[in-house]
């Protein structure tokens, strides 16, 4: 799973007061952020997904060796 911790943070933002004016970096922090919860909620879904996938395939597996 993707996780940021305190020291990516801070290695983030100091990156991005250097190469952002820092009138910006509240905007572009807060657009970093959405992104993020974005794919932390794409991921989420593909997890479920495989899991879905993986319980289903062994049911099927499980159904054919009884048979």
């Amino acid at each position: 799973m993707f996780s940021l911790g305190a020291n990516e943070l801070i290695i983030i933002v100091f990156v991005a007061i250097l190469i952002i004016a820092p009138k910006d970096v509240p905007i572009v922090m807060k657009n970093l952020g959405k992104v993020l919860a974005r794919i932390r909620i794409f991921s989420r879904g593909i997890n479920h997904h495989l899991n879905d996938f993986i319980d289903n395939a062994i049911i099927n597996q499980e159904v054919e060796d009884d048979e």
